[in-house]
């Protein structure tokens, strides 16, 4: 089955409407591929092959097993009837020299002889012959010799009295059954270097009047009366077979052909049509559809995947527009987001009592994080660190509000607490999102280094002392701004005093929470690293510093928060 994967778009065209038409990279199907009907048929073939083969080969074994059975038993119904007629008291007898002077003897050895021979030419026997073997079997001697009419020119007849070496185990075995069991024996000899070829020989014994064995009777059959049947019905069963698997082969290519080959066919090249197109044929598969098996099925299934597909299409086109429009905007709202903060350094290059830096790393092209600085009047900077709670365009909408409060609040006058309850008042008032902001606020005086600060939330503060060493200032903390109304900030107001070449640095949690790939985070405590390691660097290169540290400490890791830093070196007052 085959399926087709609606990858992103390399590259969008307008069509007729002015929609956008996504296009997709096709593949180039080889159209030299192995048949799928000369493959199956010959499988087939060699399936049929096989099983006629071994189906002849299990015919013809039974067959000759049953016939070599037959054989046996027609041998041995033969020499019963041969040994009824001869006399086995006698047997002895047939073989003294004077025999020949006893006329009644001579007559009935002649008689016996004529019996064999007519049995063996009637019953189709190669030799019908009586042995007497010797004690261990290894000799025979020949008694009576009677060979098959047709054949007496290929064997010769041996005369009463001629002895024999036995060379073959099977034929001792058989000679000893008859002696000692008085039973019926058979011999079958495939591979033989004798004249006689493949045969078959059955043992039976004679007996004298006293019931004692004085001789074996053997009557023998060559096996070509026998393999010659069997090979004429092995050709027969071969070319039954060789029939059988043309006509299976050729009905089973023409069966699968109209059932199989012809609708994947079909179904491949509407697959193939509808990768290049892009678009649903109405009653492409109609004759597919037809068929009520597997195939009509997965006819029915690459349509619904058409239809699927096609939507699926119109949705990514329109979701890679509005996704096109929202980067756009969100572009549009990071550069304003970025007018509304102080970019321009040095922002105060006439005043030298004070050196600032302040930047800003956004996690989203928008974010919650703010920093400001501005001059009150002449003697006052304000200095503003803040981060509202969530990201994205929700926070920088809270942001711009909560900025645009601080700053008009501040320039009208007043301490870091009356500001901060003003704005938070004003913040809590249809807070539906139930949003807060966390803030540090300081104002400076600049000509006495006197900083008076309220911490609503947010990250202590580190100081630099002249020295050059840096340390976190655990100030009081009070609750966000936006969170509940009358909150009160006097109390936890505090004052410093800003000695010459001390200085200030304000951060937001995004830096101290920065975690890598083992979330593992950054921490204050490498921050303060940071800053004592480089206490000599510039205004602009120390926030610059912090964030590369904390750069190659989360290496792959995703920032996952606004990173926003603020330094401020005071020089003191000229």
């Amino acid at each position: 089955m085959f399926s087709l994967h609606l990858t992103s778009p390399s590259r969008q065209e307008k069509n007729a409407s002015g929609s956008c038409r996504i296009t997709h990279p096709i593949r180039n199907l080889n159209p030299r591929r192995h048949r799928l009907t000369v493959r199956v048929v010959i499988n087939l073939a060699i399936v049929l092959i096989a099983l006629g083969t071994l189906s002849a080969v299990i015919g013809c074994r039974e067959y000759l097993r049953a016939m070599t059975d037959q054989f046996v038993e027609h041998s041995r119904q033969t020499g019963l009837t041969a040994v009824s007629f001869i006399n086995g008291d006698h047997l002895q007898d047939y073989l003294q020299a004077d025999a020949g002077k006893d006329t009644s003897l001579q007559e009935e050895y002649q008689k016996t002889c004529d019996t064999l021979q007519t049995l063996a030419d009637t019953e189709n026997c190669t030799f019908l012959y009586v042995l007497i073997p010797n004690e261990d079997y290894s000799e025979i001697t020949y008694v009576f010799d009677a060979v098959n009419s047709s054949l007496q020119d290929r064997f010769s007849v041996f005369e009463p009295g001629y002895r024999q070496k036995t060379t073959s185990p099977d034929y001792i075995r058989a000679y000893r059954r008859a002696y000692e069991e008085g039973e019926y024996a058979s011999v079958v000899r495939r591979q033989t270097d004798s004249g006689s070829g493949q045969h078959i020989t059955v043992t039976l014994p004679i007996r004298s009047s006293a019931g004692q064995t004085v001789g074996v009777l053997c009557v023998q059959k060559i096996m070509s009366e026998l393999m010659d049947p069997a090979r004429a019905m092995f050709g027969k069963i071969a070319w039954i077979t060789i029939l059988i698997v043309l006509v299976s082969t050729v009905g089973a290519a023409v069966m699968l052909r109209w059932s199989l080959v012809l609708p994947i066919h079909r179904i491949s090249r509407e697959a193939d049509r509808f990768a290049r197109e892009s678009t649903v044929k109405p009653g492409c598969l109609d004759a597919v559809l037809k068929i009520r098996n597997e195939m009509g099925g997965l006819a029915e299934s690459v349509l619904n995947m058409e239809e699927r597909i096609e939507t699926s299409r119109e949705d990514l086109v329109r979701v890679t527009t509005d996704r096109e429009r929202i980067a756009s905007e969100l572009h549009i709202a990071h550069s304003i987001q970025t007018s509304m903060l102080p970019t321009i350094f040095p922002p105060f290059p006439e005043r030298r009592e004070f050196d600032l830096f302040a930047c800003m790393k956004p996690a989203r092209e928008v974010g919650g994080d703010f920093y400001d600085f501005y001059l009150i009047d002449d003697d006052h900077l304000a200095l503003v660190m803040a981060d509202v709670s969530g990201k994205g365009v929700p926070a920088a909408l809270f942001m711009v509000i909560a900025k645009t409060l601080i700053k008009d609040r501040t320039l009208a006058g007043g301490t870091p607490a009356e500001i901060l309850e003003f704005v938070n008042e004003r913040l809590c008032e249809n807070n539906s999102m139930e949003m807060f902001v966390t803030v540090w606020l300081g104002i400076l005086t600049i000509s006495t280094g006197e900083l008076i600060a309220a911490n609503a939330g947010h990250e202590y503060p580190i100081l630099r002392s002249p020295d050059g060493t840096f340390s976190i200032l655990k100030d009081a903390h009070s609750m966000p701004i936006a969170t509940l109304d009358g909150l009160s900030y006097s109390r936890k107001q505090y004052r410093l005093l800003l000695e010459k070449g001390s200085g200030l640095f304000l951060y937001t949690d995004g830096c101290p929470e920065a975690v890598n790939e083992q979330n593992e985070p950054f921490g204050t405590s490498r921050l303060l690293q940071v800053l004592n390691d480089h206490s000599e660097a510039s205004v602009e290169e120390l926030p610059a510093l912090v964030n590369a540290s904390v750069r190659d400490f989360c290496r792959k890791a995703l920032q996952f928060d606004d990173i926003t830093l603020l330094y401020l070196k005071y020089k003191g007052a000229e």
